[in-house]
Order: C-alpha cells, then sequence, then structure tokens
C-alpha cells in the first residue's frame, strides 16, 4: 500500500491506485510462498542465498520488460504468443496486467479506447494487410510466365491462398472470398488475379469507410468537451495527466524499426499495435504480449483480471506443495535416484 502511495505519486501515474495495489499484493503472496517452499525444502542458508539469483533472473530477463519476447532465441520464442518460458514467469503476468490496465482504463484514453481499436484494426486491413497481398498479386501477374520465378510465383500464390483463407475465418469479417483454395499455380489466370484484385478493393473500401467513421466519432468526443466553458484548457489537462507518450510506444510496439509484420511460413503476422489486436478464440489464455483481452473457452476476458487470477493460481499451487512438502520430497526423491544410478567411488 506504501510503496503504490509513494511510487505512484512520484511517477504521476493518475488513478488506478487499487489496480495497482491488487497486482502488487498478488505478486507478493507468490514470492512469499515461493520463499516459504524454498525455506522449508533447504536446511542451509547459504544455499537458499545461491538459489535466489536463479529465481530472481529469470523473472527478469523473461518478464518482456528487458528482452522483447519475438528477441529471444527462434528455438524458444514464438512471433504470434507469449512463449511457454515467458508464461512460466510471474513477473510477465503481474507487469503486462498494470501496462495494458494502464494504458486502457486510465481517464483520458479510456474515452478513446474503443474508436483507437478500430481505427487500428481497420488501418492495418487497408493499408498494410490490402498493400501487401496487392504486392503478392502484382508480382504474380508479372512473372507468372517466367520459368525461372516459378518458385516465387507459387510461394506468393500459397501466401495469398493463406491470408484470404484466415480473413474468411476472421469472425470479424463482414464478406469472404469464394474459394480461396483455388488459388495455385496451375489456376492462376487473369481471371483469377482479377477477382482476388476486386476483392482486395472491396476490403480496401470497406475499412476505409469503418476508419472514417470511428475517426468522426472520436472527434466528436474531443470537440464535446472542449466546447464547455473552460473545457479546452480542462481536456488539455486530462490528457497531460493520464497520456504516457512511453507507455503508448510500449504498447502499440512503436518502436518498430522495419516493417509492421512479420512474414513467417507463408503468412503476414502483425507486430504493430498488439494493445488493439485481441488472439483468436480458441486461444485458450495464450496470447500475444500486451493483449487487450484474454480468451478462455471461446469468451474474451480483461487481461488485468486473467494475469491477476493466473498469479493467484500459481499462488495456490505452490501453497499445495508447501502443505504437502512437496518440493523437499521431489529433491530428497531426485538425490535417491541419482544415488542409485551413480555407483559410489569405491576407496
Amino acid at each position: 500500500f506504501t510503496f503504490v502511495l509513494v511510487g505512484n505519486n512520484i511517477l504521476h501515474v493518475n488513478g488506478l491506485f487499487a489496480d495497482y495495489w491488487f497486482v502488487l499484493f498478488t505478486t507478493s503472496c507468490f514470492a512469499n510462498m515461493l520463499g516459504l517452499n524454498i525455506s522449508s525444502s533447504f536446511n542451509s542458508a547459504v544455499t537458499i542465498y545461491i538459489l535466489i539469483p536463479f529465481l530472481i533472473i529469470p523473472q527478469l530477463i523473461l518478464s518482456g520488460v528487458i528482452v522483447k519476447f519475438d528477441k529471444l532465441n527462434p528455438f524458444v520464442t514464438s512471433q504470434t504468443q507469449v512463449p511457454m518460458s515467458g508464461e512460466l514467469m510471474t513477473s510477465r503476468w503481474a507487469y503486462e496486467a498494470l501496462a495494458v490496465n494502464q494504458f486502457i482504463n486510465n481517464d483520458y484514453e479510456s474515452q478513446f479506447y474503443k474508436y483507437d481499436k478500430k481505427l487500428s484494426i481497420s488501418s492495418y486491413w487497408k493499408d498494410v494487410w490490402v498493400g501487401e497481398l496487392q504486392s503478392k498479386l502484382a508480382f504474380c501477374d508479372i512473372h507468372a510466365d517466367e520459368a525461372d520465378q516459378k518458385k516465387s510465383v507459387e510461394y506468393n500464390l500459397e501466401f495469398l491462398k493463406n491470408e484470404l483463407t484466415a480473413f474468411n475465418n476472421n469472425p470479424a469479417t463482414v464478406f469472404k472470398f469464394d474459394n480461396p483454395q483455388e488459388i495455385n499455380f496451375q489456376n492462376f489466370n487473369e481471371t483469377l488475379s482479377k477477382r482476388i484484385e476486386t476483392f482486395l478493393a472491396r476490403v480496401k473500401d470497406h475499412y476505409n469507410k469503418l476508419w472514417n467513421q470511428q475517426d468522426t466519432k472520436r472527434n466528436n468526443i474531443v470537440r464535446k468537451a472542449e466546447s464547455k466553458p473552460g473545457g479546452r484548457e480542462a481536456f488539455y489537462e486530462l490528457t497531460y495527466r493520464n497520456d504516457n507518450e512511453n507507455l503508448r510506444e510500449l504498447v502499440g510496439n512503436k518502436s518498430l524499426s522495419g516493417k509492421p509484420f512479420v512474414e513467417m511460413d507463408g503468412r503476414l503476422i502483425q507486430k504493430i499495435d498488439p494493445i488493439y489486436k485481441d488472439p483468436p478464440h480458441d486461444s485458450f489464455l495464450r496470447a500475444h504480449f500486451f493483449a487487450p483481452r484474454k480468451s478462455i473457452f471461446g469468451t474474451y476476458y480483461d487481461t488485468y483480471w486473467v494475469n491477476t487470477l493466473v498469479i493467484w493460481f500459481m499462488t495456490l499451487i505452490l501453497a499445495f506443495a508447501l502443505y504437502f512438502d512437496l518440493l523437499k520430497k521431489l529433491l530428497d526423491g531426485s538425490a535417491l535416484l541419482l544415488g542409485k544410478l551413480i555407483p559410489s567411488k569405491k576407496r
């Protein structure tokens, strides 16, 4: 309580006091339970002191704070969701909960989030997604008859098929591309190319209209707030006190030096604006870092509450392990097994 009281005032984190306190209290409960398990399993204080760095350092490195998850070794990381090594870290769940909650639910952004989300989604589909597919289609049109470009054309057509299939499977889409499975090198001709081009133009037009609608609604809120007596100054003060530019860059992944996506295995993986992107319905807790919501059995719940409950679940597991002394039994069993496998040295 005092940590949040002092820290949030120094950092000028306005509001959200109870939210911060609850996450840090939850995390401290986990930390205490972990400490009790360690102290009940080892008799030597020196051993416990040696163990502390091995417990703390992974929590720092694999929390998503110091090293981005998609920058870890490709063997252990994922471009589409937090890797399992990160899912096991309590610090990752707590940090994400605080960052996402502060961005979405502060007094300024809470007015605009639903509009900003639709603006971000519209921008990605109409500018990034459509633009990339149009580029792939143009390459196929130009090089379809060139023998030395056959593999590249086949790859681009497979890419188009994968993306249009994924578009059809997206529950948010209001129209679909007919029979994307027909897209392959053998079937590719001017008629199919024109059909794809027409569909992409339709997608771009749809999301242009959606973007304009949401932009108008957002601007209306600003104009309404500023039209009140002293409204312009009050709105500026609200923005100044709540809108954190560094946090916006963090959860929006604005520091990208290259493209706002990664192309992998014939698919586009969105990297820009993770804070506005929902994970798939069937993902069950698994999601990209800074996802605004998590899916549990097909229903979305706010990241803040899901992450907090995950930490409490971890804490309960440690409480169970402490009650039954499972860690000590595991260590004693491992030592006994190693003693049988490794013959003692004869004198």
